[in-house]
This record gives C-alpha cells, sequence and structure tokens, in this order.
C-alpha cells in the first residue's frame, strides 16, 4: 500500500527540483531554446542588411522590413526601389534609387519625405538629426552635392566643376566631406573636401596622385576618414591630416569604418588568402587576424569581428585573438551583427535565419 505522506513529500521534492531547474538560466536554454530561427520570407528574393537600432532591416527592390532578434517582424513598407542604396542614423532611415533621381526618408517607420531630384543620383547620407545630402549628376558640371533639412528645404548647395563626386557624408553638425576625383588619360588625382555648411566655407584637406579615394565617412565626434585603393587617412574635426596607413601593395577586399575605434580592413595575401586588420582612431594597428579558412563575409560591431567560412562561424577580437568558433546548418552569403552582438541574422542561398552567434 502506498504511504500517502510520504508520496507527498517526494512530489514536493520533485516539484521543488523541477522548479529550480527550470530557473536556472542555462538549463532553460537548454530545453526551450535553439541556435537558429528561421524567417519566413518570399524565397528567391535577394536582401540587404542593415543594423537599425536593436533591430535588422531586411531590404530588396520591392520593400523594407525591421526585424527584431526573435525573428518577428516589427513593420514592412513598400519601396519599390529598383537599386536601392541605405543611410541609416539614429531614427532615421534613407533609401535612395542609385542610378535613379527618387530617394526616401523615413522616421523610424514613417515616411516624412519624397524627394524627387531632377538628376541622377550617386550617393546620399543622412545625419542623425534627419539632414541629408545628396550627390547628383548636374548639367554643364562633373557634378553638384544638395544639403536639404527633414522637411526637403534646400539649405546648401555646392557645384563641382573640375572634378567627379566619387562619394559624400553629412556630419552631425550638418557639415560635408566630399571625395572628388580629377582625371584625364595620364593622371588621376582625388581631393578630400570639407565644407563648412554655416559658414559657407571649403577647406581642401588632401590631395593625392594615382589614388581614387571612394569612401569618406564622419565619426561621432565629428573627426572623419577616407579610404582609397592605396590608403586609409584620418583627420581632425577641422581637416587636418592625422594619420595616413599605406597598403604596402596590398589588394584592400573589404572595408568597415562604422566603428570609430574598431576600423578593419581585409587585404588579400600572398598566398590568396585573407588578412584582417583593425585600427585605432588615431590609425594604430590594434591586430591582424590571418585565418586559416576561406573567407566569405565578414562584419564588425563595436570591437567584434565576425567572419564566416562555409559553416562556420569564427569570432576575433580587435588584437586578433579568437573567441569562438562555431558551426552552423546552413552556407551563409550575407549576415550583419544584431546590437546586442549575441545574435546576427543570416542570409544563406533561399533562406533568411537569426542565429545565435557564439
Amino acid at each position: 500500500m502506498i504511504n500517502k505522506k510520504k508520496l507527498v513529500i517526494v512530489l514536493i521534492i520533485f516539484a521543488a527540483i523541477l522548479a529550480v531547474l527550470f530557473t536556472s538560466t542555462n538549463v532553460y536554454k537548454f530545453f526551450n531554446s535553439s541556435d537558429m530561427v528561421e524567417l519566413n520570407f518570399q524565397k528567391g528574393v535577394s536582401y540587404r542588411l542593415e543594423g537599425f537600432k536593436k533591430d535588422m532591416l531586411f531590404i530588396n527592390n520591392e520593400e523594407m522590413k525591421l526585424i527584431n532578434e526573435r525573428g518577428e517582424i516589427l513593420w514592412n513598407v513598400l519601396t519599390g526601389i529598383s537599386e536601392p542604396a541605405v543611410s541609416v542614423n539614429g531614427d532615421y532611415i534613407l533609401i535612395s534609387d542609385i542610378s535613379g533621381n527618387i530617394s526616401y526618408l523615413y522616421k523610424n517607420e514613417k515616411l516624412i519625405k519624397k524627394f524627387t531630384l531632377p538628376n541622377t543620383i550617386y550617393c546620399a547620407k543622412v545625419n542623425k538629426n534627419g539632414y541629408t545630402v545628396f550627390a547628383t549628376g548636374e548639367t554643364g558640371y562633373k557634378g553638384m552635392f544638395t544639403v536639404y533639412k527633414p522637411s526637403g528645404e534646400e539649405l546648401y548647395k555646392w557645384h563641382s566643376g573640375s572634378g567627379y563626386i566619387a562619394d559624400v557624408d553629412i556630419s552631425n553638425k550638418n557639415n560635408v566631406i566630399v571625395s572628388q576625383i580629377i582625371a584625364d588619360e595620364s593622371f588621376v588625382v582625388s581631393r578630400v573636401l570639407l565644407f563648412n555648411v554655416k559658414k559657407d566655407k571649403e577647406t581642401e584637406c588632401a590631395k593625392y596622385e594615382n589614388c581614387l579615394i571612394s569612401h569618406v565617412n564622419f565619426n561621432n565626434d565629428n573627426t572623419f576618414l577616407a579610404l582609397s585603393d592605396n590608403l586609409l587617412a584620418g583627420f581632425s574635426s577641422k581637416g587636418a591630416i592625422k594619420y595616413e596607413t599605406d597598403y604596402n601593395g596590398r589588394t584592400l577586399v573589404y572595408y568597415n569604418t562604422s566603428n570609430m575605434n574598431n576600423i578593419v580592413l581585409a587585404f588579400r595575401g600572398s598566398v590568396n588568402d585573407t588578412i584582417i586588420e583593425s585600427y585605432s582612431h588615431s590609425g594604430k594597428l590594434k591586430g591582424t587576424y590571418r585565418p586559416t579558412e576561406d573567407i566569405d563575409c565578414i562584419d564588425v560591431n563595436g570591437e567584434l569581428i565576425i567572419t564566416t567560412a562555409g559553416r562556420k562561424i569564427i569570432t576575433v577580437t580587435p588584437s586578433g585573438k579568437v573567441k569562438s568558433k562555431k558551426e552552423i546548418l546552413h552556407d551563409v552569403n550575407n549576415f550583419k551583427i544584431f546590437y546586442g552582438r549575441k545574435k546576427a541574422a543570416l542570409i544563406g542561398g533561399n533562406t533568411a535565419m537569426i542565429y545565435i552567434i557564439y
């Protein structure tokens, strides 16, 4: 005969053990979580990924979705941009039709301005206050840039007569940097120009021969950098050169300048491998990582560098130390790290997913 009193005691002890187990974070994760969430997206559609605050934008030529770390769609807007270029800053998203003349400015999911420009858009950026800069074509000139307020009111315009505009950026103080390329059959010259919009002042910060500066970027402290096929240069907020780093003949295959204290460059090595280097805000080399695998993708978020090789995710510190390696179930064509740096959105073949990266 079953002793009811003992049975009750056993059940109470068993319930207590279960309570301890399932309130333990590690045990709870073991029983209740998965390393991967597959997203229910349209198959065969190519998406671009951009981090937006704590979530992730999935962008194609028809729409823009915001997805959180749990794989939930927070909002979805139709854009109809055939060749979308995206600039994200603070609450603002600027999505532009490169080689077209249409651009949309969103504050979160709300459309606040549709720009229909008179000429072809070459590049476009937005700052954290919603001010935008567009580099476009212009009849009778090699190009021009225009700064607009969030309302769409024109604030500043500059025409380029001597060279083509390769890239522009706008600071949080509404200053503008421009990479201008001057070329003929015998030479190529790149100029880095800084514009104080409020004072209507133009400053030539640097001039490089036999060099193509294709990327300029403001840091959060209004300092900025310029990147070309053979050098990385850093400048003060007033345009003075702070450092210049030469690539020593190496071929640049990837760069990420979004984190001013962890500027990441990747080069093609002498044996067709990849060399990844991290630089500080002052241009000092912080570390080098030379992976043994063939690298497919790289992304950077703060002090975190992540590479993919086949179905392997490798987490690396700026010093070049491997922090973790993880095997996943899918090949990766594109990926982006979430703000929290524990998960990443990955696209592989026809599948979009969210993985715990380490």
